[in-house]
C-alpha cells in the first residue's frame, strides 16, 4: 500500500511538472507571437505621413498609375505609387530632370512606447536615397537612366529591402526621390512595423506561473 501511494504521488508530481512546463512554453510562444504589426506602405496616407517638395510647397501626395515596367501595385500588399503631381503612367504632368535635388522628400513619423521592428521594400522612379532618424542608410543610385540600372529603381527586381530593429520612441524614416532620366516618376515602399513586447510582461508571466508550479508542488507533499 505504501509503494503504490508514493508512485501514485510521483506520478501526480510528474504530471504536474510536465504540466506547468507546456503552460509555461505555451505563455511564451503567446506572447513572442503577440507582436502587433502595423502596415507600413506607401498610398495609406496615415496621420504620420508627410512630404516636401521644392517644385510644390503645399506637397500633397496623390496615387498615380503605375508605368508598365514598373513593380506592381497589385503585388505589394495595397500599397500604390505615390508622388507629388499626376506624374505616373499615363500622366498629366512630368517631372523635371534634376540629378542634384530630390524632387520630393516623403517622410514617415511614429512613436512607440515599446522596441519595434521594421522591415520593407522600397522602389522609385527614377531612384531613391533613405534616411533613418537623419542618417543616411542608401545613396541615391544616380547612373539610373529610366530607372533601369539597378537599386533602388522602379521595375520588379530593383527593390531595396531593409530590416531594421528599433527602440522605443520617436522615429524618422525619409524617402529622398530623384528624377534623373525624364519620363514617368514615383516612389513606392511596402512592409510591416513590429511592435515588440515589453520583456517584463514574460517576466512576470512566467514568474506568476513559477509561483503556481511552487504551491502546486508544496500542497502534493
Amino acid at each position: 500500500m505504501i509503494s503504490t501511494f508514493s508512485n501514485n504521488c510521483r506520478s501526480s508530481e510528474l504530471y504536474m511538472t510536465f504540466t506547468f512546463k507546456t503552460l509555461l512554453a505555451a505563455a511564451t510562444l503567446t506572447l513572442a507571437n503577440s507582436a502587433i504589426a502595423i502596415p507600413f506602405m506607401s498610398g495609406d496616407f496615415n496621420a504620420g505621413e508627410s512630404c516636401t517638395s521644392y517644385l510644390d510647397t503645399s506637397c500633397n501626395l496623390q496615387i498615380i498609375n503605375a508605368h508598365p515596367l514598373w513593380q506592381p501595385s497589385s503585388s505589394t500588399g495595397g500599397a500604390q505609387w505615390v508622388s507629388i503631381s499626376d506624374s505616373g503612367q499615363p500622366g498629366s504632368d512630368s517631372i523635371p530632370n534634376d540629378s542634384s535635388t530630390p524632387y520630393m522628400t516623403v517622410t514617415e513619423t511614429f512613436n512607440f512606447s515599446v522596441a519595434s521592428f521594421l522591415s520593407f521594400d522600397i522602389w522609385a522612379d527614377d531612384t531613391a536615397e533613405v534616411w533613418l532618424d537623419g542618417v543616411s542608410l542608401f545613396s541615391p543610385n544616380k547612373t539610373q537612366n529610366i530607372c533601369a540600372n539597378g537599386t533602388i529603381g522602379c521595375e520588379p527586381l530593383e527593390f531595396e529591402h531593409f530590416d531594421w530593429a528599433l527602440s522605443a520612441g520617436e522615429h524618422t524614416i525619409s524617402f529622398d526621390v530623384y528624377q534623373i532620366g525624364g519620363g514617368p516618376a514615383g516612389l513606392l515602399y511596402t512592409g510591416t512595423l513590429s511592435l515588440i513586447p515589453e520583456p517584463g510582461s514574460l517576466a512576470l508571466f512566467g514568474l506568476g506561473l513559477a509561483g503556481l508550479g511552487f504551491a502546486r508542488k508544496r500542497q502534493s507533499k
